[in-house]
């Protein structure tokens, strides 16, 4: 750790500015020592007005007693002069001067941000989850803002698996927001990695978000839109990653659907389309058979059971899954539910929407064994995608055949 760096990443000055201030006083650590140590005649050439101001401040305070105090709180500080700042960083447009960390740095492997809305609906939940499973599975890194909705669930999936899972936020590293993903955040300081280009104990803040945005595309070779609205924050990094020479990709949403009007847009736009784990497996590793099995995912028997070769069946089941999602007729044949969607398909009204709470009730009053009303979202979800099941609005079902 740099002393004198991390006393300067305290200041609150941006990452601009500290670069441009530390190249002229003689550049990484020593430059930063030089800023702390120089005379204040010295001090105004390279500094006015607002900066001069918070750097004669931040001169009250001793550089070892941050890095104690610091390390105290099981934080670590990498800044660019070290040899372990993350690589991908240094080559971004305003790279960050430094990074505090609670837990591990992302390693030099495969790398994935998985981003998207705070609203996200039972089939964004499910795609999350599927994608962050596959991708940490096959030892990819899950980077996300571990945000409420799509970012934490693909946080705290990828922490199962052997890929690794990381969260950049928008305020200090011992500052845990949205406060109900605590949880997630303690998993994550101990299995993971929690990272902020701001000083601990700098609460959350507006403008925070987009600048952090830029190192969730930077940590990342590319990045995964789950789903989006028209008007979404996600975009901001979806820009940042543009401009950092990063692919996008993003999975598709039925046309009627405000989460998935920007991951529609995007393909549009040139992003390729995630319709399957293999999709994003393929650019990380050129291969087409992985262990993820799509006929389960959908809740069809299992797929050693089913008849052909295990790829071809694989094959024919990611086909079956994206058919609704281009306008397609369904070929999903019924016998193949699992019990609880063939029970959920039969409560439906083809013409009163339900939802999956109301659903939940009426099938455990009637019911011997009860149900979750998390194995009823998922199967909705199924029968959504395989279009038994549609949405008047939002998470309010009709049956559909």
């Amino acid at each position: 750790m740099g002393l004198y760096t991390c006393w300067l990443q305290h200041t609150g000055l941006s990452a601009r500015t500290c670069y441009r201030m530390t190249r002229e006083a003689g550049g990484g650590e020593e430059g930063a020592r030089n800023l702390y140590e120089m005379p204040e005649r010295d001090l105004q050439r390279i500094a006015r007005d607002r900066t001069l101001e918070v750097l004669r401040k931040a001169r009250n305070q001793e550089p070892e007693q941050i890095d104690e105090k610091i390390r105290e709180e099981g934080i670590s500080f990498t800044s660019f002069a070290d040899g372990n700042f993350p690589a991908r960083l240094k080559d971004i447009p305003n790279p960050p001067y430094g990074i505090f960390c609670r837990g591990s740095l992302p390693k030099d492997a495969p790398s994935c941000a998985i981003i998207g809305t705070r609203a996200a609906s039972p089939y964004g939940i499910e795609m999350a989850r599927m994608f962050a499973k596959g991708l940490s599975e096959n030892g990819v890194q899950v980077v996300s803002g571990m945000a409420r909705g799509i970012d934490g669930i693909a946080g705290r999936e990828a922490l199962r698996e052997r890929g690794g899972s990381f969260a950049v936020l928008g305020s200090g590293v011992d500052v845990c927001y949205p406060r109900e993903h605590e949880d997630l955040y303690r998993e994550l300081c101990s299995k993971g990695g929690v990272l902020s280009e701001y000083p601990p104990g700098s609460m959350p803040d507006r403008g925070h978000f987009p600048a952090r945005n830029r190192i969730i595309a930077g940590l990342s070779d590319i990045v995964l839109v789950v789903e989006a609205q028209e008007k979404s924050g996600t975009l901001i990094t979806v820009d940042a990653a543009l401009e950092q020479g990063k692919e996008i990709f993003s999975v598709p949403g039925r046309i009627c659907d405000r989460n998935s009007y920007a991951c529609n847009h995007l393909i549009r736009q040139g992003a390729v389309p995630a319709t399957c784990l293999e999709d994003v497996l393929e650019y990380f590793f050129g291969l087409r058979d992985h262990q993820m099995d799509f006929a389960d995912l959908l809740g069809c028997v299992d797929i050693e059971d089913l008849p052909g070769t295990r790829q071809s069946v694989r094959t024919e089941t990611m086909r079956r899954a994206a058919m609704p999602l281009q306008g397609e007729a369904p070929d999903l044949d019924p016998a193949d539910f699992s019990p609880l969607m063939s029970l959920a398909l039969s409560r439906l009204d083809p013409v009163e929407g339900q939802g999956a709470e109301q659903l939940l009730q009426r099938i455990n009053r009637e019911e011997r064994n009860p149900v979750s009303l998390k194995d009823l979202n998922r199967a909705l979800t199924y029968l959504a995608i395989a279009g038994y099941a549609g949405e008047l609005r939002e998470g309010i079902y009709v049956r559909s055949c």
